[in-house]
């Protein structure tokens, strides 16, 4: 991930090792919030919000879709909080409960998937 400082001000760059997933997939959608909790976290520790935030698909074949700029308003900044809040407060309470299994993939990628299989929880 990058930290660019552009004439407008700060860009954030995430880049992705898949190609470009379609634009209403869950996928791009939490990507979408991985985006703007590091927004989040930028203004939190320098008070100002990114000028711009883009995903960058480094096994996208057409190079030209490879950089997708990700619009943003400061509700969704906002609403990201919200959640890690929540998200933090399930953890406090010991909340661990699986409401929806991961896609296959994400468990195969995964470093810690040998715990969940140990603990059957996956």
């Amino acid at each position: 991930d990058l930290l660019r400082r552009s004439d407008d001000g700060i860009e954030i760059l995430d880049f992705k090792t898949r190609p470009r997933p379609d634009e209403n997939s869950d996928r791009l959608a939490l990507y979408k919030q991985q985006l703007y909790l590091y927004a989040y976290a930028l203004q939190k520790n320098t008070g100002q919000l990114p000028h711009r935030l883009f995903l960058y698909w480094t096994a996208e074949k057409n190079k030209e879709d490879a950089l997708m700029e990700i619009l943003y308003t400061s509700k969704q900044i906002e609403d990201v909080n919200t959640n890690l809040e929540d998200v933090v407060t399930g953890i406090r309470q010991r909340k661990f409960k699986i409401n929806s299994l991961p896609e296959a993939e994400v468990c195969r990628a995964c470093d810690i998937r040998h715990f969940c299989r140990r603990e059957g929880l996956l």
